[in-house]
């Protein structure tokens, strides 16, 4: 459920015209001049499956909403001693930029680094307790979950829809999302498998490739 509401939170907030106006969820606001890049990243930042980690994997998704178009591509590349570490990297068009979250075996990031797009190397930033969860009642988000197959740019898939819809502010919310087995869990962590496409008004998400000979950007620096 946590995981859900998480994914419904960044859809609602892409459909609502956000985007990369607003500070990037899971990192700071980004430092001093030159191309925009993140200085520092919450622990809780990768929000995929530890277990799905393999060197090579990498899924590329693309969003679409209110005329823009937003590429992020997550790949993994490697291991820094006993930690899996992830590049992932958003493309705006007007900004881009990537993150090295390097994850430990409980899914927490322990080392994060950022680049501007043109960066030769990673520039380590700091890693920070995520803010407290808001507390007393927060809305609810209901939820139906059935079969269905979606074809994506990156292919058909089989597993599960689910029609996801939530009232913040008086205002109604609502979303459909695809996932799949067959699919890595990279970006996202349910029982249904890796995220396949989301939808949500005029924004559209979907994946656009996948596959297992990805490569580092830029090179890692290992212990």
């Amino acid at each position: 459920m946590k995981r859900a509401l998480a994914m419904f939170a960044v859809t609602v907030l892409v459909a609502a015209g956000y985007g990369c106006k607003s500070p990037i969820p899971g990192t700071g606001n980004g430092g001093g001049g030159g191309a925009w890049k993140p200085d520092k990243c919450f622990n809780n930042a990768f929000m995929g499956d530890v277990a799905d980690l393999k060197e090579g994997r990498y899924l590329t998704y693309v969003t679409e909403a209110s005329g823009t178009k937003t590429t992020m591509k997550y790949t993994v590349v490697g291991k820094d001693g006993d930690n899996w570490c992830v590049e992932q990297w958003t493309d705006a068009g007007s900004m881009a930029y990537g993150l090295l979250l390097c994850v430990a075996a409980d899914g927490k990031v322990v080392k994060a680094s950022a680049a501007a797009k043109g960066d030769k190397e990673w520039t380590e930033i700091k890693v920070e307790e995520p803010p407290a969860a808001p507390t007393g009642d927060q809305p609810k988000p209901e939820m139906t979950v059935s079969d269905d197959t979606k074809e994506v740019t990156a292919g058909k898939f089989a597993g599960k829809k689910i029609h996801t819809k939530m009232t913040i502010s008086g205002t109604v919310y609502e979303s459909d999302s695809w996932f799949s087995a067959d699919v890595w869990k990279l970006s996202s962590k349910g029982e249904h498998g890796g995220l396949v496409a989301m939808e949500s008004g005029a924004m559209k998400m979907s994946l656009e490739a996948k596959g297992e000979d990805g490569k580092a950007t830029i090179e890692m620096k290992k212990k």
